[in-house]
């Protein structure tokens, strides 16, 4: 998955009819590897829900960004005060290229639409995307913008996410039925969620769940956000957020889960003991785990032993799948 990602969000520039500016990346999740290729982005350009004007930027090989200019001329007849967004995607994805891929390994890419929020003056660091998926409408989930890698949407938690929403046909729905006691779940818990997509998505596809989403301090505002955004889309399964760190021993899981989900969180060594230590603690409550993977590096390797190998923690199944080109590992624990 490539995502376009506003490396500076739109912004307002000059004094008397200002310019709208901003700069636009194509990257892989974490974003520190741009996109080697080429592509045709389209940014569309709204006031008041109104499309003005579209751009189209290209994206050529060995480019780390692109600039976005729209003069202020095209917002001359706009009223003050209207709201402006900007909406960028790659509308035709088969003419894209990966110039990193034989010709004969080219496949169609995919990439994950962004826009800003949409603001009169100021804008937000806050990007909005409208997460496609299979079989239901797409969530609408706000995420940081520019650098920040925290708070926004990684790969293996969008392949889960869909995998969830693909139910009852989902190799990961086999996988959990065949593995827990209780299923459907009603009571599933998000480690480390980020801005929530994942533990949000299976509240779609299973009504009537409770969702506890947690992480640190800092993902709660975002994650409360994504909450109301998707209260309805969700219904009549509720959502909540919980602060959660996984180096406090104490730190109690209440409600006590049946499932807890943990998407791409095994990208820091620092931090796998403490992580098996609370798939440790939510184990021994009764919960099933299922932990999905996307492959980074070597080192990574070195968690799934300690899982192996953890007293605590039973490895029930294990499987590798490839979802658009990219090598995912799920792992369920009881």
């Amino acid at each position: 998955m490539l995502h376009i990602r506003f490396f500076k969000p739109p912004a307002w520039q000059g004094k008397k009819s200002p310019d709208l500016n901003a700069v636009l990346t194509v990257a892989n999740d974490l974003g520190e590897e741009p996109f080697y290729g080429s592509a045709e982005l389209c940014a569309d350009v709204f006031a008041g829900g109104r499309k003005l004007k579209s751009v189209t930027l290209r994206w050529t090989p060995g480019m780390r960004a692109v600039p976005l200019k729209v003069p202020g001329s095209v917002f001359a007849a706009v009223p003050k005060k209207t709201p402006v967004e900007v909406r960028v995607s790659v509308p035709d994805p088969k003419t894209a290229v990966n110039l990193l891929l034989d010709e004969s390994a080219q496949q169609t890419l995919q990439f994950l639409p962004v826009s800003s929020v949409p603001f009169t003056s100021t804008p937000e660091k806050i990007a909005v995307r409208k997460v496609p998926t299979s079989f239901k409408d797409p969530l609408t989930i706000y995420e940081e913008s520019q650098e920040s890698i925290a708070r926004h949407l990684w790969d293996a938690g969008l392949y889960t996410a869909d995998l969830f929403l693909q139910h009852p046909d989902s190799p990961i729905v086999d996988l959990l039925e065949d593995s827990t006691t209780k299923w459907p779940p009603q009571t599933v818990l998000e480690l480390g969620a980020g801005c929530g997509y994942v533990g949000l998505a299976f509240g779609a596809a299973y009504p009537g769940t409770r969702i506890v989403l947690t992480d640190l301090d800092d993902a709660q505002a975002i994650c409360t956000r994504n909450i109301a955004a998707n209260a309805s889309r969700i219904a009549p399964s509720t959502a909540e957020f919980q602060v959660l760190d996984w180096e406090e021993e104490e730190s109690p899981l209440d409600p006590v889960p049946d499932l807890v989900l943990v998407t791409d969180c095994t990208y820091n060594q620092a931090y796998y003991g403490a992580l098996l230590a609370m798939l440790a603690r939510a184990v021994k409550t009764g919960a099933t785990v299922l932990l999905a993977h996307k492959h980074r590096n070597d080192a990574e390797s070195s968690f799934f032993e300690s899982l192996d190998a953890h007293p605590g923690l039973c490895l029930v199944r294990r499987f590798d799948m490839e979802v658009a080109g990219s090598p995912l590992t799920v792992v369920v624990c009881r």
